[in-house]
């Protein structure tokens, strides 16, 4: 059945967490021409750190290869407004924005969905501007693709991303800064 499929959009908690023979089963998907795109489900949002759960589905992406990134929803709101979650039954919005009757305000998790996206698209022109100059000339912007999304994703363990965990969520930013740096050096 997967040998049909054009695109594998794992769940990303189960990318994370099943036995490494699952990985090495969608890398040969991959390898063979499917594009593998992440999906993540989880919630309520309210539950997850933005960094790991939101932006660094990015980096993740990047990192293994894939070409794309999706996210259960954008406007599940549980019905209620999501500036008073309380009345909300069951396990309350699923989605990264403040939705209710009369607007739609970006939350923190949005903001994290947004930065994860331009820090794929860096990395991106990074590598595609690596492949359009000699190899001499590119060792350290490729040093530092390779290393990049590892450095940004070293503190994250399995699929815990709660909120307590002690973990230096600024790593992005610096390491956003040196690939366009890299890329403006090119």
């Amino acid at each position: 059945m997967f040998g049909t499929a054009d695109v594998l959009c794992p769940l990303r908690s189960q990318y994370i967490t099943k036995p490494a023979w699952y990985r090495e089963m969608l890398a040969e998907f991959h390898a063979d021409g499917a594009e593998i795109w992440f999906y993540s489900a989880n919630g309520p949002a309210r539950t997850f750190d933005p960094f790991s759960y939101y932006l660094l589905q990015e980096w993740h992406a990047f990192n293994i290869g894939a070409n794309g990134s999706n996210f259960w929803a954008f406007g599940d709101n549980g019905r209620v407004s999501c500036w008073n979650e309380y009345p909300a039954t069951g396990n309350g919005p699923y989605c990264p924005s403040y939705i209710d009757a009369t607007s739609i305000t970006a939350a923190k998790y949005m903001e994290a969905i947004r930065e994860g996206i331009e820090d794929y698209e860096y990395l991106t022109m990074l590598q595609a501007r690596i492949a359009e100059l000699p190899a001499a000339r590119t060792v350290a912007a490729r040093e530092l693709l390779e290393s990049a999304p590892d450095r940004v994703m070293a503190m994250e363990s399995d699929a815990k991303w709660t909120w307590d965990l002690e973990k230096d969520r600024a790593v992005q930013d610096r390491v956003r800064v040196e690939v366009l740096d890299a890329l403006a050096g090119l």
